[in-house]
């Protein structure tokens, strides 16, 4: 299959939804905190994404067959997750198919959920979550709802490519960073993200289970951080909070 698509077995979208996608990143913060918000929403899967250069795998949970990147709804919540470390030349073609859907929805926000590498994270016992806007309104809403503006620094690997191509289609899109380890999988990095968006959306989430059941999870993820190390290495990803040359 030359070009992406996202394929919908049902038609569940309704109109101007959030799109929220948690992709392997930094930590897995993303990763953890969208399959962590799909469970406790009791979200439905509905669709999910087709690409020839996506890797041979399919996922199977309780004796069910799963596409490793899947989309779920519920009302006007949309979340698309990734199990494996998806290829760096599919990262492109992702992006832009995101954007085109949240286009086609009339989406009225399209949230990254990530992880931003803090050196001391041994220290720090609440992880803080900075954030990200494409419009000043947005801006202006994190900063009313408590979440620091992350004001210069880099955005690099797939969610800088997202927040690109909203930017070219005029789509609202924001990208939420909990502070968080790098190479060990974050789940209370993931829970900070998900009182975030909480905040700035009102979608509700219990996230004491990320908190007690954290070595659980880091055992869990430890082989799709690994792999999603690998690849954060070979986009030669850069801290987001180091200063640009032309602000040095």
């Amino acid at each position: 299959m030359d070009d992406m698509q996202i394929v919908e077995r049902e038609k569940v979208v309704e109109g101007s939804p959030i799109i929220i996608t948690g992709l392997p990143d930094v930590g897995l913060v993303g990763a953890i905190a969208s399959i962590h918000l799909i469970k406790k929403l009791s979200m439905k899967e509905y669709g999910h994404v087709e690409y020839d250069l996506i890797p041979p795998v399919i996922i199977l949970h309780e004796g069910e067959i799963k596409a490793p990147v899947r989309l779920y709804s519920k009302g006007k919540i949309v979340t698309l997750i990734s199990e494996i470390t998806l290829p760096t030349e599919t990262l492109m073609k992702l992006s832009k198919k995101i954007a085109e859907y949240a286009k086609e929805k009339e989406s009225r926000h399209v949230i990254m959920l990530s992880g931003l590498v803090t050196p001391n994270r041994l220290d720090i016992e609440k992880p803080k979550v900075y954030g990200i806007a494409t419009r000043r309104e947005d801006r202006e809403m994190l900063e009313k709802n408590g979440i620091t503006l992350l004001k210069e620094g880099y955005v690099t690997g797939i969610n800088a490519l997202i927040l690109r191509e909203c930017m070219k289609k005029n789509i609202s899109a924001i990208i939420l960073l909990a502070e968080s380890f790098n190479e060990f999988p974050d789940p209370a990095a993931a829970a900070a993200n998900l009182e975030a968006l909480s905040k700035i959306t009102g979608i509700k989430v219990d996230v004491k289970e990320l908190i007690v059941k954290a070595e659980e999870i880091r055992l869990k993820a430890r082989e799709l951080m690994r792999r999603t190390q690998q690849q954060l290495k070979a986009l030669k990803k850069v801290p987001e909070t180091e200063i640009p040359l032309m602000y040095r």
